[in-house]
């Protein structure tokens, strides 16, 4: 596992190693009040995606959770659709397709994907090595620290620690154990400067 940031990803994108998942829309305002570089929507529809966009005035790095929004096509044309209307820096998505169509538009890609056992964490290493995302969203993200010798060995882009994660204790514990960031939606932790 390496802390290197790819071309793709902005510098500041793992500044405050925070990154909160807004699970409405009206979360946009505590993530610009908190000055926080980059934020996840993680679901909604085209509506909403415009409110949003047009509300961050390019102030933050917001990527899509693609295949929770609604009212937009999951395919290239939906892709770049987002791009070119609304400018979107990139998108999360568990779908290999959609992580190959948004590197071949130059968006940021984050492949998520669940650590459940054994073999679903082989899966998701085989498509990370044949995809190579910019980075990778993992959860349950307090399963890092368990995993963390895999981890070294086999993931060679940065990792986004989500889910499960309630304290400020577990995202430190977290952070020591290799991973780039945090996303949590729970949003009294997205004032936690680590």
């Amino acid at each position: 596992m390496t802390l290197s940031v790819p071309s793709n990803l902005p510098q500041a994108f793992f500044e405050r190693r925070i990154i909160p998942a807004m699970r409405l829309p009206g979360d946009l305002s505590l993530v610009l009040e908190l000055g926080l570089p980059t934020a996840i929507m993680l679901k909604g529809d085209i509506f909403d995606v415009e409110r949003v966009l047009n509300q961050a005035q390019g102030r933050l790095v917001i990527l899509l959770h693609i295949d929770l929004m609604e009212g937009i096509g999951r395919d290239k044309a939906g892709l770049t659709y987002l791009k070119q209307q609304f400018g979107i820096s990139g998108i999360v998505s568990t779908r290999s397709n959609l992580i190959k169509e948004a590197r071949s538009l130059g968006l940021i890609s984050i492949l998520r994907f669940f650590v459940l056992d054994s073999a679903a964490y082989g899966t998701g290493v085989h498509l990370l090595n044949s995809l190579n995302p910019d980075a990778v969203e993992m959860l349950p993200g307090v399963a890092v620290p368990y995993i963390r010798d895999l981890l070294e060995r086999d993931v060679r882009c940065p990792v986004i620690a989500s889910g499960l994660i309630q304290t400020t204790e577990t995202i430190q514990e977290v952070l020591r154990s290799g991973a780039s960031a945090v996303s949590t939606s729970r949003r009294e932790l997205w004032h936690f400067k680590p």
